[in-house]
């Protein structure tokens, strides 16, 4: 079991926190205070997340999401390509990360790439000259939220919530953006704390149930009355 500690949530309060100020700076319409809180974000996450293992691909995923947040804030196009080709970092990262612990999940799969297709398919006209960089990034989106529905629950949920913000976020609606602020900070929290948790809990979350008891029978032998002497192993296999 991961053992919690007050120490040891530390990040994540801070990153809650912090989190909320993001939301209403951009609710409210503050840029700078923008400028202070979002570069703070997903170190905090990272910080969480090498205290409980060590730097492997969703670290490294992090890493160009941080990068990739500040870049965001520039407000012209240059800004939004850089943050574009961050996340996409950011994204195929988790992908691999999610693709080497479990196998996607069919109608999971299915979903995610039905959606990208279909937003394309809407809304590819209206993107102009970003069209074919929104085709590459959706579909990358919608390949991380595949393989992170075969992982576990949560980080189910956060590879779903980090694709719902990104929609929003493409809609350039100002009345949404504070839920799109909100919706991708929980995101990346949810991915980031099921990931620290050991990989057989995960296991056992996704599955949402016990698996099926497999028993081998080792016959050892009968006595004069034909009653069996010995039913073999049973044993449990997560």
């Amino acid at each position: 079991m991961m053992r919690v500690t007050a120490g040891s949530t530390l990040p994540l309060k801070l990153f809650a926190v912090v989190a909320a100020v993001e939301v209403a700076a951009v609710t409210i319409g503050v840029p700078a205070l923008q400028w202070i809180t979002r570069p703070l974000l997903v170190p905090l996450l990272i910080w969480f997340l090498i205290r409980k293992r060590q730097p492997d691909m969703v670290v490294y995923a992090l890493g160009f999401a941080a990068a990739g947040e500040i870049a965001l804030l520039i407000p012209n196009r240059g800004g939004l390509l850089t943050g574009m080709v961050f996340f996409l970092g950011t994204l195929v990262c988790l992908t691999l990360a999610f693709l080497n612990r479990a196998k996607p999940l069919p109608a999971p799969s299915a979903f995610f790439a039905l959606l990208a297709v279909s937003g394309n398919a809407l809304f590819g006209d209206q993107w102009g000259a970003l069209r074919v960089p929104m085709l590459v990034y959706s579909l990358a989106l919608a390949a991380m939220a595949a393989a992170a529905a075969g992982v576990s629950l949560l980080i189910a949920a956060g590879g779903a919530l980090f694709l719902v913000s990104d929609v929003l976020t493409g809609l350039s609606n100002d009345d949404l953006d504070p839920i799109a602020v909100a919706l991708h900070a929980a995101a990346l929290a949810l991915i980031v704390i099921g990931w620290a948790r050991p990989q057989d809990e995960q296991g056992s979350e996704r599955a949402g149930v016990e698996q099926p008891v497999r028993r081998t029978r080792a016959w050892a032998g009968h006595d004069a009355g034909g009653r069996v002497a010995d039913d073999g192993a049973v044993y449990l296999s997560r």
